[in-house]
């Protein structure tokens, strides 16, 4: 038997002895869907690919172990901050890694003679064939090499991440901070978080401090007489562009506020500096004189290596960028150690950085505090970063919380799903989402709601979708485009009949719909979710399903023309129904139980 992989199912034309495999998620007679199996076996997939990275730092470089060998400081490895642990969606290909792992197994159970791919991922279609040869399956590829696949190669070189490395050394060390370093070592409670999120404004006069982060925080605070310290880390946005907007922002908030607020970074001392460049240096040339062999990332039980999906992240973690801001973050930590010895509690935004397990570390090393960590947003199936050690309980460097603050059931249910301990699982009302939509009875428009994404290539797709929906069925939809900030989209681009650009705020352009069409990624669907409408997410399916509403019985997720055509085809008829979403409470009743009871 022979097995086809295409992009796109192959429908009747097919030999009695072929079977086609696609990574769409169809639901096709005699079509196997990678996609539809993923889902079918998810949790056991997760697991398994989660337990594989946590045991590559436990993988040895020569004679060593990967943790042991970025041990550069005494009490701490950098191992645990490196973005190969951290799984992030947005730095790590685990896409096409669980996808190989579960096209493993589809051809497992199954004896095929020959394997034909057809499909336009270079990088996967490589890995298959890999595949293939490992597994002894005579294999054909149709090439479709991209300039793009060729730059790929070049720049997960060694000597290309030592360059962007020295790059980010040089970036790192001319910034410049204009703000009071100096540390008031007062007793309270101590948060941690990205200086992002911001809604400050001026109020009689002063700079009032309001983050959707920890919103209610320091007014809940200031009520019981208690005392706020937070620790802001610079990340440049929109809002702070340079260490001089940040710096400034310091500053005023502290001559304005009752809370107390820190900038992480610094200028270090020259000597410090220079330490970092030869910890770095040193590193690398032990790396480039060890015998590094590829095999640490063969998958157990399987004859899948991971080596070259995963190879950026290695080398990133070992010498690239993200090891130089590391050891820039570990220099800034130790001096907050005063201040982290008065606090009661410490509470730190968790997206599992690496900045997040530096401190984590040194919090645990310096003092008994409890430390709770705080997902902000929501939670979804296959955001790994949340999901580290589950089988793994050894942390000789302290770098996991005591608690895990989750702000609604769904959160709590994904974390149980991946067999996160109960007893370090609490329940906390979600600040950023702590103000209940408000409602308005205005007409609503006929007109389907789009809401596009932060990314430039998941905004793309879903409007490449939309204008092939357009010239199938010319006119026959409405539509409204809610453009994310980050990525603007022209009208005059494309061709539609019925279409405009929304300027105006999210609950604006909810209080006016009644259905919405959502890329995968976008948490916007949980805000339309809350308002009522109908939620129709588009799921290419190129990608695992990253939706925060995944089996949601009310949202309906389309990857063809047809079923958005059909899914769409009721507009007069959808009745708005708020629906509740995150743990919710004015008073942040479950806060207040977690910041002065004793947990």
């Amino acid at each position: 038997m022979n097995l086809i992989i295409s992009d796109e199912p192959i429908v009747n034309s097919l030999s009695s002895n072929q079977i086609n495999c696609t990574f769409k998620n169809y639901d096709i007679r005699d079509v196997i869907s990678v996609n539809k199996y993923i889902e079918d076996n998810s949790e056991r997939l997760r697991k398994k690919y989660i337990n594989f990275i946590d045991e590559i730092g436990e993988k040895k470089i020569g004679n060593e172990t990967i943790i042991d060998f970025l041990k550069l400081y005494d009490d701490y490895s950098f191992w645990f901050s490196g973005t190969l642990r951290e799984k992030s969606i947005y730095k790590q290909n685990f896409s096409d890694a669980i996808k190989l792992m579960a096209l493993e197994e589809i051809i497992s159970t199954n004896k095929y003679s020959k394997i034909s791919i057809n499909i336009l991922n270079f990088n996967l279609a490589n890995e298959i064939k890999k595949l293939c040869k490992a597994h002894k399956i005579n294999c054909s590829r149709t090439l479709k090499l991209r300039l793009k696949n060729i730059l790929y190669v070049k720049k997960n070189s060694v000597i290309f991440m030592m360059l962007r490395s020295l790059n980010s050394l040089i970036f790192l060390a001319k910034r410049k901070f204009s703000h009071d370093a100096s540390i008031n070592n007062q007793k309270g409670f101590l948060f941690l978080a990205p200086l992002t999120y911001l809604n400050t404004e001026i109020i009689d006069g002063e700079l009032s401090f309001n983050s959707n982060l920890w919103d209610g925080i320091p007014e809940l605070l200031e009520f019981n007489k208690e005392s706020a310290n937070f620790l802001h880390i610079y990340s440049p946005h929109d809002q702070i562009k340079n260490e001089t907007e940040a710096s400034n922002i310091i500053n005023s908030l502290n001559k304005t506020n009752k809370s107390n607020h820190f900038l992480v970074d610094s200028n270090l001392p020259y000597k410090v500096k220079l330490n970092i460049f030869m910890r770095w240096l040193k590193t690398c040339i032990k790396f480039l004189l060890k015998n590094h062999d590829k095999e640490i990332f063969n998958l157990s039980s399987s004859k899948i290596n991971f080596y070259n999906l995963l190879k950026d992240n290695y080398l990133d973690t070992i010498m690239g960028p993200n090891l130089i801001y590391n050891l820039y973050m570990y220099h800034y930590s130790k001096k907050f150690i005063e201040l982290i010895k008065n606090q009661k509690k410490v509470f730190y935004l968790f997206e599992n950085q690496g900045w997040e397990n530096i401190f984590s570390s040194m919090i645990s090393k310096v003092s008994e505090k409890t430390k709770f960590a705080v997902p902000h947003s929501t939670v979804r199936f296959w955001d790994l970063r949340h999901f580290s050690k589950i089988d793994n309980k050894k942390d000789e460097f302290n770098t996991t919380p005591n608690f895990y603050l989750l702000n609604s059931p769904a959160a709590k249910e994904q974390y149980l799903s991946a067999e996160i301990d109960p007893s370090k699982i609490l329940e906390c009302e979600a600040l950023r989402y702590r103000h209940k939509p408000k409602l308005s009875n205005v007409d609503k428009c006929h007109s389907v709601l789009i809401f596009l994404d932060y990314s430039k290539k998941y905004t793309s797709e879903i409007m490449v979708f939309l204008q092939n929906f357009e010239n199938k069925y010319p006119g026959r939809r409405k539509f409204v485009f809610k453009c994310h900030v980050n990525c603007p989209v022209e009208l005059k681009n494309y061709n539609f009949k019925h279409a405009k650009i929304f300027d105006g705020s999210i609950e604006d352009a909810l209080n006016q719909h009644k259905i919405c069409f959502c890329s995968n990624m976008t948490s916007a669907q949980v805000d339309a979710y809350m308002f009522g409408l109908k939620i129709v997410v588009f799921n290419n399916s190129d990608e695992l399903n990253m939706s925060p509403l995944t089996d949601n019985k009310d949202v309906i997720f389309v990857n063809t023309l047809k079923a958005f055509l059909n899914s769409t085809s009721d507009i007069n008829d959808i009745e708005i129904r708020p629906k509740e979403f995150f743990y919710s409470n004015k008073k942040l009743e479950k806060w207040s139980t977690i910041l002065f009871d004793k947990v």
